[in-house]
């Protein structure tokens, strides 16, 4: 190997046959690509968290894109700084972590994974729902690229107490799963459009979410899929604070608790309001703080109406029991049918819905 052109590494795990014999192999590839480290430009390692973790820190100033998948079986040693070989990656861009053959079930922490200081990463992924993750380290992780990350998914189970507070002002895309949606009470993100909360942990994010948006004044697309709430007003005083969001997606698969009741559909519904048959200049919405904002449309005896841009919906329901959920069914098709074209509500243009998605099944696992 010979030049000063960029390396892109990349090993499948998957194509593997017998895996001691590869194991041994890619350990040896490694180590022979180490003295060529300063060329690395990108970094696609599948392997068992033992080899990732015999990695040394190593010179990698050339390094924008690392895309690993660590095969971490609850049998390991653990290994909490796993990942500290990218530590000297100062101009690290993207970085994806994946951890499976995990204890998905265990509830008690064995070790915490922990990230280096990263400063210039745009995009950082860890998708690792068995994986259990240091609550501080993670806010110390997004303090250290504050300025520069602009999409972040965790899926991880976050462990200790949460303090403090980080400003992201460029992130716009937030996924999270599991408990990491706690996080939202400790990160400010001014101009966050996307926002994605699925399979929230023994835990209720609505108070938290509705906090959060207290913050966040760009949102335009918001995905909640499985999440389990008590607190269905907070649920609707969140959907109230929405006004500009442009697209809802709705997984729904506990009947006993669905986020889409009838009475939510209903403040979705356009009610006697007529169509529009030529475009117009949508009028400038009311001037009213959060803490006072109407309940009613002015001059009306109906509720404010909820999602007024809305264009894109769609709703998953995937339940045992889907019968429960007829009465909301025949409300979501009504709300649908009245925001087939633009309309005028009140004092505000509605928008039409433009990409409609909905699914029902039966879910009998």
């Amino acid at each position: 190997m010979s030049g000063a052109l960029p390396l892109v590494i990349y090993h499948d795990w998957t194509c593997v046959h017998d895996q001691s014999e590869s194991e041994l192999q890619l350990e040896q590839l490694l180590n022979s690509l180490k003295s060529h480290s300063t060329r690395w430009e990108s970094l696609t390692l599948q392997a068992p968290s033992w080899l990732i973790w015999d990695l040394d820190a190593m010179d990698l100033p050339s390094l924008r894109e690392a895309i690993v998948e660590i095969d971490w079986f609850v049998y390991d040693v653990p290994f909490p700084r796993i990942l500290d070989f990218l530590a000297k990656a100062p101009s690290l861009r993207r970085l994806e972590v994946a951890a499976y053959g995990t204890d998905t079930h265990s509830e008690v922490p064995k070790s915490t994974f922990a990230l280096p200081a990263l400063r210039s990463l745009t995009s950082l992924s860890l998708d690792m729902s068995g994986v259990h993750v240091s609550g501080p380290e993670t806010l110390s992780t997004l303090n250290h690229c504050a300025t520069s990350i602009t999409q972040l998914k965790l899926n991880v189970r976050l462990t200790h107490a949460l303090a403090g507070h980080v400003q992201l002002p460029v992130l716009r895309v937030l996924d999270l799963g599991g408990s990491a949606s706690r996080i939202l009470a400790h990160v400010t993100t001014p101009h966050l459009q996307e926002l994605s909360v699925y399979k929230t942990v023994q835990w209720d994010p609505m108070p938290t979410l509705l906090t959060f948006l207290t913050r966040t004044q760009q949102l335009r697309r918001l995905t909640l899929g499985d999440v389990f709430t008590e607190n269905r007003a907070t649920f609707l005083d969140c959907l109230e604070r929405m006004d500009d969001l442009r697209s809802l997606c709705v997984q729904e698969h506990t009947p006993s608790s669905p986020l889409l009741t009838q009475n939510i559909l209903a403040r979705m519904t356009c009610i006697d309001a007529p169509a529009l048959l030529q475009p117009v200049k949508q009028p400038t919405p009311l001037s009213v703080s959060s803490a006072d904002s109407p309940t009613s449309l002015p001059g009306s005896g109906q509720s404010k109406l909820l999602l007024p841009s809305l264009t894109a919906i769609k709703v998953v329901v995937r339940m045992h029991g889907l019968e429960q959920w007829a009465d909301a069914q025949t409300a979501l098709y009504d709300m649908l049918a009245s925001r087939r074209e633009t309309r005028v509500c009140g004092t505000r243009v509605v928008a039409a819905l433009q990409d409609v998605d909905t699914k029902m099944d039966r879910d009998v696992t």
